[in-house]
């Protein structure tokens, strides 16, 4: 057996995975840049904490017209088109500040438990709206179900008089 062409088969090997891995290395980071600065997770969740705080009510007067400038969030059915035309891969921006809003409603639920009756009706303003993105519909529906503390039967009544995009996403929705 001929020990230096080992030798050197070996060395040939292992410089290879080196630098096989170097331009895995190499070819990812840009990658990984581009999906970092994208996301920008860190960002985003410090500015969502600050928006939360800026945009928590004083007095339960607020709420209303808190509500009414909200509305204009979830009735973002043009612009999320244009935005997925603009990325098909990503999640719209309009989604995520519709989504954002609901969240700041149900925190406001918990504060002003004495105002559920305006949550409900604006829960169902929210689902019955055409103009309102399906999914924020599924998501308003979702919540004025829980809020009004409906039976099934009743919510798929509500259900079968919604289009049905809704009704498909409503049904693959968790819980």
């Amino acid at each position: 057996m001929n020990r230096p062409y080992l030798w050197l088969g070996i060395a040939l090997l292992v410089s290879g995975v080196g630098i096989g891995l170097w331009q895995l290395r190499k070819t990812t980071t840009p990658r990984m840049k581009l999906a970092a600065k994208s996301s920008n997770f860190l960002a985003r969740e410090k500015t969502l904490s600050k928006e939360k705080s800026e945009a928590r009510p004083k007095k339960a007067d607020e709420i209303s017209q808190r509500l009414e400038e909200g509305r204009v969030l979830l009735r973002q059915k043009g612009k999320m088109r244009a935005e997925l035309i603009q990325n098909p891969h990503g999640t719209p921006p309009s989604i995520m500040q519709a989504a954002e809003f609901l969240g700041q409603i149900e925190e406001w639920e918990g504060q002003f438990p004495e105002r559920k009756k305006e949550f409900q009706s604006y829960y169902q303003e929210c689902f019955r709206d055409e103009e309102t993105m399906s999914v924020t519909r599924v998501q308003c529906l979702k919540r004025y179900v829980r809020i009004a503390e409906l039976k099934e039967n009743d919510a798929s009544r509500l259900l079968s008089e919604l289009p049905s995009s809704v009704q498909r996403l409503y049904k693959r929705a968790p819980p």
